[in-house]
């Protein structure tokens, strides 16, 4: 099982490093080529690929729980049949409306200015669009093989995936400098993966069986909507978080502004879902285990490595990011900067809570995720709106901190009342955190002021970051044999480890 977790969690690391290679380079390319407007316009535009909310019913999560629960059997098989079906049921009429409905949702709803109105954007706004069809559909069939433990096959069909997506973009861009070569670059990178995905994973999987099926049609469709619909409405609310950002962005500031909060958004993903791949193999592991005493100790546990792993992290991104995008992008420096610290700051702080979320997802407490969603969707808007006059475009940054700030305070109250636990279990532990962040702040602080040389920051403090955390762990003491044991086996990768942040 050990075996399985890493293979899954480093797969997934290495496929999110490729793809996070493909945007650093291209995205100052588009920039240049096309303007920080146009890429706005772009940006608003894909959200059009959050409509992923609103069709697929949490049907995704709800079908590795049932298939990692129930393993390959006749009742898993009429499982992932029906979640196919009511996937296309609500696929193909909300497709067909975005369509008809294409000047409404561009100038309307996402405000596009009128000038970018023309039939390159509606063009790119269809294929997008009609793209996202394929995606939708093969969310089922990475379930299929999530659910087997094969997560890392799905990785290496997504960085196929990745590699066409951003090729082809990077292609149209040079070649043909407009919108609507990005769209049929689209529509062929989610056709290639989705071909590819359904054949691997019902291959995997084995034949489908049939028998039965209309008998079991109307129990099962009960059975997954009961559960899948609370977490497709976290899903739904969550759109009004993000998206709905940039959306009010474009109402409220101006189309630059969803630009730049892209930018910043983009950066904030590739820290946050870098470590998120390397967490994602916690929900189907969760949806196996059954002992409530070993899911408190796995769920604590988890979350206190989080808690302190993030320290370096979270302070190589405060003074590394104005190094970073004054050698990246080369314009709007400050702006930028600030966005990028304070977002993905916030969201680091998400991570430690990812445990008690998944724990949420899989062991029927989706209700609970949908509290955790609205408080982000109420606290944001509201802040927003309250600052925005004042603050201008850095009031989506004050709203998404506090909405952030305050859903992590929901998910550790959760996290108390149903197990009876939070991220540290005692006064010291929570001491020895603080203590460890502060001074590696003031460190940073005190280096900042004597190192000068853009590349040479971007350079040392990774590296000096990384050195005195391992001596402040070991100072410390963290961590200890057993836990080195429990994540990394017994072998020469435990023993190197050991030396590294234990004091014997």
């Amino acid at each position: 099982m050990r075996k399985t977790f890493y293979i899954n969690s480093i797969s997934g690391a290495a496929q999110f490093i490729i793809a996070t290679v493909f945007i650093f380079f291209i995205l100052p390319v588009f920039i240049n080529k096309l303007g920080i407007e146009l890429y706005g316009v772009f940006s608003l535009i894909l959200l059009i690929g959050n409509l992923n909310t609103f069709i697929n019913l949490g049907l995704n999560a709800v079908l590795i729980k049932y298939l990692a629960e129930q393993g390959k059997c006749v009742e898993s098989d009429h499982d992932i049949l029906v979640a196919y079906l009511i996937l296309l049921v609500f696929l193909i009429p909300l497709t067909l409306l975005c369509l008809y409905f294409n000047e409404f949702i561009l100038i309307t709803i996402l405000k596009i200015p009128l000038k970018y109105f023309n039939s390159d954007t509606v063009i790119l706004y269809k294929l997008v669009l009609i793209a996202n069809v394929p995606i939708f559909i093969g969310q089922i069939s990475t379930a299929i093989l999530d659910a087997q433990q094969k997560i890392y096959i799905t990785n290496i069909l997504q960085t196929v995936y990745n590699f066409l997506y951003w090729g082809l973009l990077l292609l149209s861009i040079t070649l043909f400098n407009d919108l609507k070569m990005i769209g049929w670059g689209f529509l062929f990178a989610s056709m290639i993966w989705f071909m590819s995905v359904t054949v691997i994973s019902l291959k995997s999987w084995g034949r489908l069986k049939f028998a039965g099926f209309s008998k079991a049609l109307k129990p099962h469709v009960k059975k997954q909507l009961s559960y899948s619909l609370k977490l497709y409405l976290t899903g739904v609310i969550n759109f009004f978080y993000e998206p709905f950002s940039k959306i009010l962005l474009s109402h409220f500031v101006g189309v630059g502004a969803v630009g730049i909060l892209d930018i910043s958004l983009r950066v904030k993903n590739q820290v946050w879902n870098l470590i998120l791949r390397f967490l994602y193999p916690i929900f189907p592991f969760l949806a196996q285990l059954t002992d409530i005493d070993k899911i408190k100790a796995f769920i604590n546990d988890v979350e206190q490595k989080i808690a302190f792993l993030l320290i370096p992290i979270l302070c190589t991104v405060i003074f590394c990011t104005k190094p970073f995008i004054e050698l990246w992008l080369k314009r709007d420096v400050e702006f930028i900067s600030t966005s990028i610290i304070f977002i993905t700051s916030a969201y680091l702080g998400t991570l430690l809570v990812v445990p008690i979320y998944q724990y949420l997802q899989a062991k029927g407490h989706p209700g609970k995720t949908v509290v955790t969603q609205i408080s982000n969707v109420l606290v944001n808007g509201i802040v927003f709106l309250s600052f925005y006059k004042l603050l201008g475009y850095y009031a989506i940054i004050l709203s998404n901190s506090v909405a952030i700030l305050v859903s992590v305070v929901i998910c550790l109250y959760f996290q108390h009342i149903l197990l009876n636990s939070l991220i540290f279990n005692n006064i010291s532990q929570l001491i020895k955190y603080l203590t460890i962040m502060v001074s590696m702040l003031i460190a940073g602080i005190f280096v900042n002021n004597l190192i000068t040389g853009t590349l040479i920051k971007l350079l040392f403090f990774p590296v000096f970051f990384t050195l005195l955390s391992v001596l402040l762990f070991r100072l410390f003491k963290i961590f200890n044999k057993n836990d080195v044991n429990k994540y990394i086996g017994d072998n020469y990768l435990q023993k190197l480890i050991s030396r590294i942040l234990i004091i014997n």
